[in-house]
């Protein structure tokens, strides 16, 4: 009779710690990670596609969905795509601004296994090239990540005729010179290299008409004592200055259009 007490005592015990009909058992979250997390490219240009990979920890019976992150010098973390994975994941991601950026993959919880992030990545995306930026009549652009100048536009002059005298000292060699469209545009310019090295020409150089129009230079000769832009090759620090005559309809508004063989750079309105 005490050993038949005694197991009914035992069975009541267990009874009142057996879990309620219905309740949820609560497993603790399975061993987590977010693993080898790399990218195609560190130093994209802003636009470009860049694949990010890695590994994410899952029982291979079921997808587990990964975010794909960054973080800008300001601002918070934002996800840029999503995708799903039962171990190794890869997506492509584009970021269409310049700027140092943070990246990390975040494995959302699901199927047993709680919320991982990887460690982060360092990106510095580069920005399209070429990049330039006028300040009153003096431009600044890149042609590439190695290679910057900066050039200034004088004031410009506006004749009606100009002395030619094809490199001669002697005034009896001269003559004058008129315009076949209106007006000669004289524009002294001064290149100067910031960074690495690069090749001038004064055929990089055009004028835009408000009527639409675009005008390359002439080969008359300068005026008001201004020698005429050639052609060379600057290194950084060094600098060249020299003028444009342009032969351009009068009575309209007038923009310098720079270009560096072929590749358009940037304006400067006069």
């Amino acid at each position: 009779m005490k050993r038949l007490a005694l197991s009914a005592l035992a069975a009541a015990a267990l009874v009142s710690l057996a879990v309620p009909a219905g309740a949820a058992t609560a497993a603790p979250p399975a061993k987590n990670a977010v693993s080898g997390v790399k990218v195609s490219t560190s130093t994209p240009t802003a636009g470009d596609v860049v694949d990010v990979s890695g590994t994410v920890r899952s029982d291979h019976h079921a997808q587990r969905s990964v975010q794909i992150q960054v973080h800008a010098k300001t601002g918070s973390w934002r996800t840029v795509a999503t995708t799903h994975a039962y171990s190794r994941f890869d997506k492509a991601i584009k970021l269409p601004s310049a700027g140092d950026y943070q990246l990390r993959a975040v494995a959302l919880p699901g199927d047993g296994y709680a919320k991982a992030t990887s460690k982060t990545i360092g990106l510095h995306v580069q920005p399209v090239f070429p990049v330039a930026s006028v300040s009153g009549n003096t431009l600044s652009y890149r042609v590439d990540k190695d290679t910057a100048a900066v050039l200034a536009v004088g004031q410009p002059s506006y004749d009606s005729s100009v002395e030619q005298c094809y490199g001669q000292s002697d005034p009896a060699y001269c003559s004058t010179d008129t315009p076949q469209h209106g007006v000669y545009l004289t524009l002294p310019l001064t290149i100067t290299q910031t960074r690495g090295s690069d090749d001038y020409n004064l055929f990089n150089y055009s004028i835009k008409t408000s009527d639409g129009q675009v005008w390359g230079p002439t080969s008359e000769d300068t005026q008001h004592g201004y020698s005429r832009l050639g052609s060379g090759t600057l290194i950084a620090p060094d600098s060249v200055s020299g003028a444009v005559v342009f032969d351009v309809p009068a009575g309209q508004t007038y923009r310098l259009q720079i270009e560096d063989f072929g590749r358009f750079i940037g304006y400067v309105d006069l």
